[in-house]
C-alpha cells in the first residue's frame, strides 16, 4: 500500500501541466505513502536490533512528522558499517540529508499528515484554520524551483505558450527525480541497508522504486 500511494501521489504531482489541478490529491497520497515507508523501514531496523515498536510508539515520538523520522532513518543507515561502504548509498544519504527541496517537500508533507489535510474543511467550517495551506506552501517551493534560472521568467515575459511547454516538463521531472530518489533510498535499505534481515523477502513489492537507475530518476514508467 505505501509503495502503491506514493506512486499515486507522485504521478498526481508530475502530470499538472497548469490546467486539471490534481495536486492536492497528491499531497494526500505522499503524505500517507511516506509515512508508512518510513514506519516500515524503521520498524524493520528495529526488529533488528531486538526492539518491537508499536503504533503506539510511533505516534508518541512522532506524530506524524516525516523529517524527525526521515532523520532517524538516516542516522541508522549511516551506522550500517556494509552500507556505507556502497558510494551510491552513501550519495543517496547525502542527499536525503541535505538537498533543501526533499526536505522542504517531506516537511508539507508532514504537516499535511498532522492537520494540514484538514485546511480547506476547518475554513469552511470554522471561517479560520490551524494550519497553513499546505497547496500555498508547495506552489511556493514551487516557484523556488522556477527562481533557480531568470530565464524562465524572460521566457514567460517574452512567449508564455513556449514557456508553458518547457516549465511543466521542467517542475515534473525535478519533482519526481526528487521524490523518487527518496522512495528509492528507503526501499534500498531493505534489501541492502539495515532493514535487510527481514527485507529481503519483500524485494518484489518494492520493485517501482527499488531498481531506478540515477538516468531514470527524471521520468515516470509507462
Amino acid at each position: 500500500m505505501a509503495i502503491t500511494l506514493l506512486d499515486e501521489g507522485i504521478r498526481a504531482i508530475a502530470q499538472w501541466d497548469g490546467g486539471e489541478d490534481r495536486r492536492i490529491s497528491g499531497l494526500s497520497s505522499m503524505s500517507q505513502g511516506f509515512e508508512r515507508l518510513l514506519k516500515l523501514t524503521m520498524t524493520l531496523i528495529l526488529y533488528g536490533e531486538g526492539a518491537h515498536p508499536s503504533s503506539k510508539n510511533f505516534m508518541k515520538q512522532y506524530g506524524h512528522r516525516l523529517l524527525p523520522l526521515l532523520d532517524d532513518v538516516l542516522a541508522k543507515a549511516s551506522a550500517d558499517a556494509g552500507l556505507m561502504k556502497r558510494q551510491a548509498l552513501r550519495d543517496d544519504i547525502d542527499f536525503c540529508a541535505s538537498d533543501k527541496y526533499l526536505r522542504k517537500m517531506f516537511d508539507i508533507l508532514g504537516e499535511f499528515g498532522e492537520k494540514g489535510r484538514y485546511h480547506n474543511l476547518d475554513v469552511v467550517l470554522d471561517g479560520r484554520s490551524r494550519a497553513d495551506d499546505p497547496m500555498r506552501r508547495w506552489e511556493a517551493l514551487e516557484s523556488a524551483i522556477h527562481d533557480e534560472d531568470p530565464e524562465w521568467y524572460r521566457l514567460m515575459e517574452s512567449d508564455s505558450a513556449l514557456w508553458s511547454d518547457r516549465w511543466y516538463p521542467h517542475l515534473a521531472a525535478r519533482q519526481v527525480e526528487t521524490l523518487q530518489r527518496a522512495a528509492r533510498f528507503l526501499v534500498r535499505l531493505w534489501t541492502l541497508g539495515p532493514a535487510r534481515a527481514d527485507g529481503r523477502r519483500f524485494s518484489g513489492r518494492l520493485r517501482r522504486f527499488l531498481f531506478l537507475t540515477d538516468d531514470q530518476l527524471a521520468s515516470l514508467p509507462s
